[in-house]
């Protein structure tokens, strides 16, 4: 079974929902201060076992380490390869 990258629209309906030209905002322009800061969504990741479970203990290990909260750090994490990557 081929699976598809993560990153690529592999429909239509799904690229006609990603942002171009002047429809693209950031999540700071979208919202107003202070609001969904709460709400999550889940992302679904295509991983190797080994990465799947170096990225549980390294989530695993930093709450432990720090007291915060699991979905907080994955946020981070998430936010951090965004802005290597310059996305």
């Amino acid at each position: 079974m081929k699976t598809r990258s993560p990153f690529i629209a592999a429909t239509t309906a799904e690229k006609a929902m990603l942002p171009t030209g002047a429809d693209h905002m950031t999540q700071d322009q979208q919202t107003p201060a202070g609001e969904n800061e709460q709400e999550t969504v889940p992302v679904t990741m295509h991983l190797r076992p080994d990465m799947q479970r170096a990225f549980r203990r390294c989530v695993w290990i930093i709450t432990h380490e720090t007291g915060r909260d699991q979905v907080e750090i994955m946020q981070e994490m998430v936010q951090d390869f965004l802005i290597k990557h310059g996305c």
